[in-house]
């Protein structure tokens, strides 16, 4: 997944402006880190960019959260090919 294809899922999956913004925040801060520990930034983004994608659709519940989100990504990886 690219980050056109990630933010686009944002726009599908989240509702609540400040959530997009956070996860817009925890990209960049992501990014950062990677920079400062040789790691690959685009990658360490999107795990940023995409780490609440699922909160809205599991009403906040922690056992699922996450699990989904790795769900959504797996299924646009899988669409794209």
């Amino acid at each position: 997944m690219n980050r056109q294809e990630a933010l686009n899922s944002i726009r599908e999956n989240v509702e609540n402006e400040n959530l997009a913004k956070h996860m817009l925040a925890t990209e960049a801060i992501m990014c950062a880190l990677a920079g400062h520990l040789g790691e690959d930034e685009q990658e360490w983004g999107l795990a940023g960019l995409l780490h609440d994608i699922d909160v809205e659709l599991t009403a906040g519940d922690m056992s699922s959260h996450s699990k989904l989100g790795a769900d959504l990504a797996r299924d646009r990886g899988r669409a794209r090919r």
